[in-house]
């Protein structure tokens, strides 16, 4: 796969890459990741010679982009959004997080400890049951208790 890469940009702690053409918004892992690349392929030079091998230009050899981030070429691309991607939809989807989460810093650290552990880590109603020293049973009422707290909350 080829892109037309350029370099990628840091502004106000957020990082960005250009490429072909699109400015993309990247973690920094992957900035650190394409800056590097950027400046090995700048290393890498074709020159063109004339009839007496005298160098009469000299530009920048095109690299692939496999060939540039090697077995780190898919998680590169994975990190970059999807521009089919729906910008309103996320825009939205992006508020609405905002919000719960709003709404989360409000609970009670014991109801902040279920919606975290549940819906955030992953964690099954029974190990959040043994973490508090209560049945998974109680766990769940005060689990629907919590989600019907947080819907009153939200209208």
């Amino acid at each position: 796969m080829k892109g037309n890469l350029e370099h990628p940009y840091s502004v106000d702690g957020k990082y960005y890459a250009k490429i072909d053409g699109e400015l993309h918004e990247i973690s920094e892992e992957v900035f650190r990741e394409m800056h590097n690349s950027y400046r090995r392929s700048l290393e890498k030079k074709v020159e063109t010679k004339n009839e007496k091998g005298e160098v009469i230009e000299r530009k920048p050899r095109e690299v692939s982009f496999t060939e540039q981030y090697g077995e780190n070429a898919q998680s590169v691309m994975d990190a970059i959004p999807d521009s089919s991607v729906d910008v309103e939809n996320e825009v939205v989807e992006r508020m609405e997080h905002q919000e719960v989460h709003k709404i989360i810093s409000k609970l009670e650290p014991e109801e902040k400890l279920i919606i975290y552990s549940v819906f955030f880590e992953g964690k099954t109603q029974d190990e959040v049951g043994r973490i508090m020293g209560i049945s998974q049973p109680a766990v769940h009422q005060r689990l629907e208790k919590i989600l019907e707290k947080m819907h009153q909350m939200l209208l």
